[in-house]
């Protein structure tokens, strides 16, 4: 049997500045926030052209409805992809996604004790980026398995696009019966499990130009220990 984590994950510890803090898996609600504070930093694109301005001619204000039309279907950063990693990565993002992320075990700490976390003050550290790393792990749980995978740069799995966040939700309310208020409050895991009955990950999963996982990884060690580099069954 795997571990019952898999399905119901606990808080991790991990230290910040000197000190221990408790840091809990990311909720459907925490995910929705972040994407708030996403989408708060996107301008509105039709600010200011929704009558046409003052002057303008009808020309230019067809030009910029045109330029709006393009921001407005580009959208705003979305949490999970490299736009928002982006955002994450500035000193602000830093600061949103520590607050987050300490609130349900932490809510003694207030706006300022979290700003202090992240900069620094005249009597802690502030937090360094091996720090930052390792509540990223502890709040969004990534597997150990696909950060191997990401660092050997080995390719993924072909398959269509993924389905979005509300496709998922949705999916899992009418195949239970739950109410969407339940399911808000459900980890990344919980989810991952409702959706797929619980069933276990399947290694040996055909890769792009039918490789399998392993066959990735040997071809990346042979490429790192020279063609002459001999694995173990199954490494390629």
């Amino acid at each position: 049997m795997g571990p019952i984590t898999a399905l119901l994950p606990r808080a991790r510890i991990v230290r910040i500045a000197n000190d221990d803090y408790r840091i809990g898996e990311a909720r459907l609600i925490d995910i929705a926030d972040l994407q708030a504070w996403l989408d708060a930093r996107h301008p509105d694109p039709l600010e200011g052209l929704r009558t046409r301005p003052e002057g303008m001619g009808l020309e230019d204000y067809e030009r910029a409805l045109g330029d709006a039309y393009d921001l407005a279907e580009k959208g705003p950063p979305v949490f999970g992809t490299p736009r928002g990693a982006a955002e994450f990565a500035t000193a602000e993002g830093t600061i949103q996604l520590l607050k987050v992320a300490l609130r349900h075990h932490h809510p003694e700490l207030d706006a300022g004790d979290v700003v202090g976390l992240a900069v620094g003050t005249e009597d802690r550290p502030a937090m360094t980026h091996g720090e930052y790393a390792a509540l990223r792990r502890a709040f969004f749980r990534k597997d150990p398995c696909e950060e191997a995978e990401d660092l050997l740069c080995f390719p993924r799995p072909e398959g269509g696009r993924p389905i979005p966040w509300a496709q998922a939700i949705m999916e899992v309310a009418e195949l239970y019966g739950w109410r969407l208020a339940d399911i808000y409050s459900m980890t990344v895991t919980e989810l991952a499990a409702a959706r797929t009955g619980g069933k276990p990950k399947v290694s040996g999963i055909p890769l792009s130009g039918g490789m399998t996982a392993a066959m990735a990884i040997g071809r990346q060690k042979r490429a790192f220990y020279g063609a002459d580099w001999k694995g173990g069954t199954g490494d390629g």
